[in-house]
């Protein structure tokens, strides 16, 4: 059904770049969110249980006070839907796009950066998941053992990383790193390429 088709599954707004930059239609449901650390690793352990369980909504969030709206998974795995002026809207655009995500985890990039409350558990507990495809983002300097997590360190003028158009932004432009590279060789969707055939093919295989 979904073939070659491949999704993005970020804790913030960091993969909506990805989409947006390939002009790809949206096929993940964390476009438009963010998801505190916490629960977002708890929703990684069981991730496709998580996705089958019905979305619904809080009057508030247990972090903050919230203007848009939350939604929960089963325990308590807030959804916060930040660009959302309606549970309707939410829950419409979410259960769509969940429709379309694959749910092979070769087929799963999942994303986190040490925003919102990140802490040196979260770092490790990332870095413990059974996941094919994960990138863990965190300021450079801030944490001693980034590396041996597998982190991904860079530069920021804040205490944490960059929010996440910001950090798309500046994930592109890293010499030794290519986002594009990471989802095309994960995806496993052709030979090594310029990055003009690899965007081309991203875009093309969930088109």
């Amino acid at each position: 059904m979904h073939g070659n088709m491949w999704a993005v599954v970020s804790s913030n707004c960091w993969g909506a770049g990805i989409y947006q930059d390939l002009e790809a239609p949206y096929n993940s449901p964390f476009i438009g969110l963010f998801v505190m650390p916490g629960d977002f690793i708890r929703l990684l352990r069981d991730f496709n249980r998580h996705m089958e369980e019905n979305l619904r909504f809080a009057e508030n969030s247990r972090y903050r006070d919230a203007n848009y709206p939350v939604g929960i998974l089963g325990d308590g795995i807030e959804i916060h839907f930040m660009h959302y002026t309606s549970q309707e809207g939410a829950r419409l655009s979410w259960e769509r796009r969940t429709d379309r995500m694959p749910r092979d985890p070769s087929k799963l990039f999942f994303q986190i950066s040490d925003r919102s409350g990140f802490t040196q558990e979260h770092l490790r507990a990332f870095a413990e998941l059974d996941l094919p495809h994960k990138l863990c983002m965190v300021r450079k300097g801030r944490f001693a053992d980034a590396a041996r997590h597998g982190a991904l360190e860079m530069d920021s003028p804040e205490d944490s990383c960059e929010p996440g158009p910001k950090l798309w932004e500046a994930c592109k432009r890293l010499p030794d790193f290519c986002p594009f590279r990471w989802l095309y060789e994960g995806a496993g969707l052709g030979a090594p390429a310029d990055l003009p055939t690899m965007k081309r093919a991203l875009r093309e295989s969930i088109a």
